[in-house]
């Protein structure tokens, strides 16, 4: 029964993505917002969004808890849509703000980002627009037909699979700094072995990967964050974050989360705020 499920849904997928592949790029990250702003809102995990929003803005209206899930999903949409589109939009539809940051090392760098906007662009904008090869780690679905489906059209730029209860990824990345490429990492969602550090005023088991590799390799530590200006118009400014090496963990993590929290209250609907980011009881 699962395998039948699985092989469904990776039809339904594959058939979509051909869809978006065969449209212009503007309108087919249209039809993909369209699409999941139209069910988005009445799925369950819409739930998980709304007691997130409550959690982070416990001031917000229902009004605006409801604007922001909807665009949410509109976004999600897009960036599915966009996926057949990843090299046109890396080449063509990307600006970066402070691109001299990555002209004064020729050092590995420690990347750190959040998932904002289209964060999809991100290694391969690296990669195409820089000539910087960086590794980052995904999390692969469950559904191995949608895996390699999603692995094709993620092809530009390294990712790394990694298993949820598994160290190999972390493993792989630190061979990656060792070896001299750059790596890449999303630093806004839970891990349960990680810190509990504030952010949003509650506690949130936060992964210090990142940190303890760059002060391993002693690399820079740059800041992205992304954001959806337009339609399909995209712009990337970079940060210097590398003073985050001298601070100790604690510190670190919450200097990084108060700017995480900046980026996201400027763009609250470009966040996916369908992730478990707090524990059910953290304070």
């Amino acid at each position: 029964m699962k395998k039948l499920r699985y092989i469904a849904e990776s039809a339904v997928l594959h058939t979509l993505l051909l869809v978006f592949s065969s449209l212009p790029v503007d309108k087919a990250s249209a039809l993909g917002g369209w699409l999941t702003r139209t069910i988005g809102p009445h799925l369950g995990a819409s739930k998980k969004a709304h007691k997130n929003l409550s959690r982070a803005f416990p001031k917000m209206d229902e009004e605006q808890k409801q604007t922001i899930i909807t665009d949410m999903w509109d976004n999600l949409g897009r960036i599915i849509a966009e996926y057949p589109h990843l090299k046109e939009i890396v080449k063509e539809r990307l600006t970066v703000q402070h691109k001299d940051l990555l002209q004064t090392t020729k050092e590995p760098i420690v990347f750190i980002a959040a998932h904002l906007a289209n964060w999809e662009v991100l290694l391969p904008s690296l990669y195409l627009n820089h000539n910087i090869e960086a590794h980052g780690l995904y999390r692969a679905p469950n559904n191995p037909w949608t895996d390699r489906l999603l692995s094709k059209l993620r092809s530009v730029g390294g990712r790394i699979k990694a298993h949820p209860k598994s160290k190999s990824g972390a493993l792989a990345l630190l061979r990656s700094l060792k070896e001299g490429r750059s790596i890449a990492l999303l630093i806004d969602q839970k891990y349960n072995e990680g810190v509990p550090v504030p952010f949003f005023g509650y506690n949130a088991m936060t992964s210090a990967a990142f940190l303890d590799m760059a002060k391993r390799f002693k690399t820079p530590i740059l800041g992205v964050r992304l954001e959806r200006k337009d339609g399909v118009e995209f712009e990337a400014t970079l940060f210097d974050l590398t003073e985050l090496r001298d601070l100790s963990t604690t510190e670190a993590l919450l200097k990084t989360h108060e700017i995480l929290e900046s980026w996201i209250k400027e763009n609250p609907a470009q966040w996916l705020w369908l992730h478990r980011r707090w524990p059910k009881d953290s304070k």
